[in-house]
């Protein structure tokens, strides 16, 4: 019997001890904990929210610079109306400006919550969003590598890693003429190519 209650006060103390240890790595690592917490609940809004929740998700995730949000958010960028609508063309000191002969090209404006979002993520965290840039770059529809063009389009030329460059290089020879003359236009740009008329 004595050694049954001696027992039961180890398995006490032993609890007792995994409970304060517990209680202080959850206070020690609650901001993490909150930030993924955070992270996942705006992700699912922006996967299956309506298009309020969405945008909202869109400037949370751009606050939070998570790099996840990359795909989901090119992705809502391209199926945003105003995104394709006239000739374009960047210009290193005006940015994308009008562009009187070519084929369509983005007009990616300030009131597009999703491009917002993804400027934000970029500029926050430039390195850990350049390899979804460039992945973007080489595969998906048609919109989506223009868009990640024209986010990597905004970085200094000496911010672009090789790979990104040699990305937009091989997508200025895309059989794919929008893609090619967003590439073509964004090197240009960063005189990294002459740009073909």
């Amino acid at each position: 019997m004595e050694a049954g209650r001696q027992r039961r006060r180890i398995w006490l103390a032993a609890a007792g001890v995994a409970a304060t240890l517990l209680a202080s790595v959850t206070i020690a690592h609650r901001e993490p904990l909150l930030r993924i917490c955070r992270e996942e609940w705006y992700l699912h809004r922006l996967r299956h929210g309506d298009a309020e929740a969405q945008r909202q998700a869109a400037a949370a995730l751009g606050d939070l610079a998570v790099v996840r949000a990359i795909p989901p958010l090119l992705a809502l960028t391209g199926m945003e109306r105003d995104v394709v609508s006239e000739a374009r063309i960047f210009d290193k000191d005006l940015g994308w400006q009008a562009r009187a002969d070519g084929p369509l090209h983005f007009k990616l404006g300030t009131q597009n919550p999703y491009y917002q979002g993804l400027v934000s993520i970029l500029w926050r965290a430039v390195r850990r969003s350049l390899p979804p840039l460039v992945e973007a770059v080489r595969a998906g529809d048609w919109k989506a590598r223009c868009i990640a063009m024209s986010l990597l389009g905004t970085l200094r030329p000496d911010e672009l890693p090789e790979d990104a460059v040699a990305a937009m290089r091989e997508a200025a020879i895309d059989a794919d003429e929008r893609v090619a003359v967003v590439a073509k236009d964004v090197l240009a740009a960063k005189g990294l190519v002459s740009q073909e008329p």
